[in-house]
């Protein structure tokens, strides 16, 4: 079992270093944009946009990756290629047909979003963003299949710097505002598109399996509407900010949740190792420790992540940046929703260690069930809690719609695929990071906070939850490549 934990470990390390070098590399867009864009309502647009394109992906990604992912034979060349081809040509078809609509209804749709027809021919440049996407789709989850992690993670890599780099030269050098943010995220995608023709030539092939299609189909539609719903719980908020409270609310909103990109990353690297881990591994005699030994050492992770994320918080936005600090002081005032949203993320981290059970059984169809119910709960407690308590209304609807979703997934992940999870150590990592959160608090000292941190993981040592041994031996592990 170890082996395979050191398996787990070396992917999720490769990932993990591209996409915090990457993810980096993004967030440097929100002090890019609290600078240079002209004023919160046209960060607040620029927010509402992408919120509305993450929804186009779903649909123009029908599902296909997880398909691919769940139907690929490491064992049958022929036969994964055939599952390569009909995934990609999946996606590649509703990608086309939807670019076309967006195309030729652009006005309409300018008008239904922003109110307003001026906005059409950013509509269609916006519209090329999640076709390239789409081409993207399954490459990736065929080098995430094939364990090739650092060439998925230099891919992915090249394409950030690209919109980053992009990003700066549209808004720092010609001053283009919102068109500019556009033109680089699709310049971005396309280039991203482009450099994945090796794995096109290399799997597409002139084959069809019509048993196979439809095995396929009936794994990956069940899939859309909890990808949709999942959505919802990231971004459903800030279009209902936009229309309760304004596009200026969106912009200081962003720029403040934005700054929960520590637990974001921590959820995204870990999911990318994951799903691949555990697909792998399912038919193993130990899937079970191994589901629940990888519960607590997340947990553990993302307590540290809190706490230095929560506590440090309002000494890094006030580094220095060209055009001011790294957040514009204007947004400071929304800083007190950090902590919900990385509270929030790690939630999510568990619903997705949790989600392995559904894709294991080949019980997808409760994957709707699991996220139906808490992005239908987010979205009633935005409409609630946002005219009470502005951006931190939105910033709570999230947090509970989140742990909603990790709740529901425990109820059905135990019905279909019992396993003993370590629950006692789960709670008693929150409770120690609770506690040590309220006594940060109550200093503005950097280097008294910096204390609290310190004392995490010793805490986590004396109280049982990680031994001496054991701590270093995973971490050794995480660090040694397997060879």
């Amino acid at each position: 079992m170890s082996g395979k934990l050191r398996t787990l470990a070396s992917d999720t390390l490769i990932y993990g270093l591209a996409t915090i070098v990457g993810r980096f590399l993004t967030f440097l867009l929100t002090p890019l944009y609290t600078n240079f864009l002209p004023s919160k309502e046209e960060f607040g647009a620029v927010a509402y946009l992408y919120s509305i394109l993450g929804f186009v992906n779903i649909l123009y990604g029908f599902g296909a990756d997880s398909a691919f992912l769940r139907f690929f034979s490491p064992d049958d060349e022929r036969r994964s290629r055939m599952v390569f081809t009909m995934s990609f040509g999946i996606t590649a078809t509703a990608g086309i047909l939807g670019t076309m609509l967006c195309f030729a209804f652009a006005s309409p749709v300018s008008e239904v979003l922003f109110a307003r027809t001026d906005y059409a021919p950013l509509i269609r440049i916006a519209s090329l963003m999640p076709f390239f996407d789409a081409v993207v789709i399954v490459p990736y989850a065929y080098l995430r299949m094939k364990r090739r992690a650092r060439r998925f993670a230099l891919l992915k890599l090249a394409a950030i710097i690209v919109n980053v780099a992009a990003n700066w030269f549209f808004l720092v050098k010609l001053h283009q505002g919102i068109t500019g943010v556009v033109w680089a995220g699709t310049l971005a995608s396309a280039i991203a598109a482009t450099m994945i023709i090796s794995e096109l030539l290399q799997n597409l092939r002139p084959h069809f399996d019509k048993k196979l299609f439809g095995e396929m189909l009936r794994f990956s539609l069940p899939t859309i509407p909890s990808s949709f719903s999942s959505m919802m719980l990231q971004v459903a908020d800030r279009p209902i900010m936009m229309m309760l409270a304004g596009g200026a609310a969106v912009g200081m909103y962003q720029a403040n949740y934005r700054l929960g990109i520590p637990m974001m990353l921590a959820v995204l690297v870990f999911e990318y190792a994951w799903k691949p881990f555990y697909l792998s591994h399912r038919n193993d005699a130990d899937i079970g420790s191994l589901l629940s030994r990888a519960l607590v050492y997340f947990s553990a992770v993302c307590g540290a992540i809190f706490l230095a994320g929560s506590l440090l918080i309002e000494f890094i936005v006030q580094i220095p940046f060209p055009g001011g600090k790294l957040i514009n002081p204007a947004y400071w005032s929304g800083l007190g929703i950090v902590p919900i949203v990385l509270a929030g993320y790690y939630f999510n981290g568990v619903f997705t260690h949790l989600s392995a059970a559904f894709h294991i059984t080949k019980r997808t169809g409760y994957l709707p069930m699991a996220t139906a119910a808490a992005a239908a709960a987010n979205i009633a407690l935005n409409f609630i809690l946002i005219p009470v308590f502005g951006i931190a209304g939105g910033a709570w609807a999230t947090f509970g719609a989140y742990l909603l979703s990790a709740i529901t997934a425990k109820y059905y992940a135990k019905k279909i695929y019992p396993v003993r999870y370590d629950w006692k150590r789960v709670v008693l990592i929150a409770t120690i990071t609770i506690i040590l959160y309220i006594a940060g608090l109550w200093t503005h000292n950097l280097w008294l906070r910096l204390g609290v941190i310190a004392v995490y993981v010793p805490l986590l040592i004396v109280f049982g939850i990680l031994s001496r041994q054991t701590f270093a031996a995973f971490a050794t592990k995480f660090l040694r490549r397997k060879k």
